[in-house]
């Protein structure tokens, strides 16, 4: 996340502010942080004027479902292209696609 304005800001990346889904090339759901949270505190990180902030996500390339339900298919992702999108409250919605290669 970079921040355009001089002054510094503070960003929500907790769960219930920030959002990360998975999906394959056929726009079917892989994973999504919010399928089976653990808490929902806040994570506010300040961001200095004309600066920026990244965040690693690891994921261990297992599918999930909602309500942390058993997904349906294969238990994990296979190789292929995927899109991941990420939205944070009150800054809108980013997305980018990436390759899983065979593991």
């Amino acid at each position: 996340m970079k921040n355009t304005k001089s002054s510094s800001c503070k960003v929500d990346f907790g769960r219930s502010a920030a959002s990360l889904t998975i999906t394959d090339a056929k726009n079917a759901h892989i994973w999504a942080s919010g399928d089976c949270p653990e808490g929902s505190a806040s994570a506010l990180v300040e961001v200095e004027g004309s600066g920026e902030t990244k965040r690693t996500v690891e994921w261990d390339r297992k599918r999930s479902a909602e309500h942390c339900a058993t997904p349906s298919g294969s238990a994990s992702a296979k190789p292929g292209t995927y899109l991941v999108e990420v939205k944070v409250d009150g800054l809108g919605t980013a997305k980018v696609s990436f390759v899983l290669e065979k593991d």
